[in-house]
């Protein structure tokens, strides 16, 4: 038991340095498949994207694949986002206990509005369509105090009448500590190869993660606080913070709040949660500025 404690803690340590090592601008914008970080359950959304040191089902699993460790039912999960400029995805994933372990899936598809082509001169040549496509595939289990996972994922993107695509992988842990309620998360996203368009390649927007979550009780009522730190291979690194309060067996509310300097992304979200017995709706809202708010719809059912 201490022998998995301590390579655990020992991982976690070597992806928190490795984390502050890349977690640089100086390769901002240079991802590619950057619509892997617009995806998630509207219940995460609305607390500031954070939640990475959360258990759940299905809908959490993209932000950590070992937050399916612990599920004990079948449960599936449908979002929906209504982004800004024409742009809009859809999430479909399942997750179930096999005994050995849990397995997920999900499919991730965004498409955008037409959009107008020039030439080298400046002259219209028409419209063209962009699309997006992740799949999905889940592994975790519980050891001890420990929950881990893998996810292992097929992206392909199409631009015109080019297309490209490429494998991924997540690998994510969360730590039950012994203080009640408290859990730490490690995850390092998008290891991958290169989305190659027009035999030009960016690489997966690598990510290292930090979470933590907290439970306690305020008017015999759950409230959860949650914190990741991210640390982007393309960009700075950011923070996000967010709260769940249950107020009681059907309703929650939920608010949030992305620290990413010199970005139309920082700023206040905020959502809602009803529950039905084994049925789940979510909603979760966040502004853009200029650009547009985005909403986020997700319903769950557990089987």
């Amino acid at each position: 038991m201490r022998k998995i404690q301590s390579l655990v803690l020992a991982g976690l340590f070597v992806v928190v340095y490795a984390a502050t090592c890349l977690g640089i601008d100086k390769e901002a914008g240079t991802s590619g498949a950057v619509f892997l970080k617009i995806g998630g359950d509207a219940r995460l959304k609305a607390m500031g994207s954070a939640g990475s040191a959360l258990s759940g089902g299905a809908g959490l699993v993209l932000s950590n694949p070992a937050s399916i460790a612990n599920l004990s039912k079948k449960e599936a999960a449908l979002t929906y986002l209504s982004y800004f400029q024409g742009i809009s995805l859809g999430q479909l994933g399942y997750a179930q206990d096999f005994g050995f372990g849990n397995l997920g899936a999900n499919i991730t598809y965004l498409s955008h509005d037409d959009i107008r082509g020039y030439d080298d001169s400046g002259n219209y040549k028409g419209d063209y369509s962009a699309n997006n496509l992740a799949l999905v595939f889940s592994y975790a289990r519980e050891v001890k105090d420990f929950a881990l996972g893998a996810n292992l994922k097929y992206v392909k993107e199409e631009i015109e009448q080019e297309d490209a695509a490429c494998l991924g992988l997540d690998l994510g842990g969360i730590y039950k500590t012994k203080y009640k309620d408290l859990h730490i998360s490690s995850v390092v996203q998008n290891l991958g190869g290169k989305v190659r368009l027009k035999k030009e390649g960016d690489p997966l927007p690598l990510n290292f993660k930090l979470g933590t979550s907290y439970k306690y009780l305020l008017k015999n009522r759950p409230l959860s606080l949650v914190l990741d730190i991210n640390f982007p291979r393309d960009n700075k690194i950011n923070y996000s913070l967010g709260t769940e309060y249950l107020i009681n067996k059907v309703l929650a509310i939920r608010a949030g709040y992305c620290l990413l300097k010199d970005s139309e992304a920082e700023g206040l979200t905020c959502g809602i949660g009803f529950r039905f017995k084994e049925l789940s709706l979510d909603y979760a809202w966040q502004p853009f500025g200029d650009l547009g708010d985005a909403h986020w719809f997700s319903f769950k059912i557990k089987m």
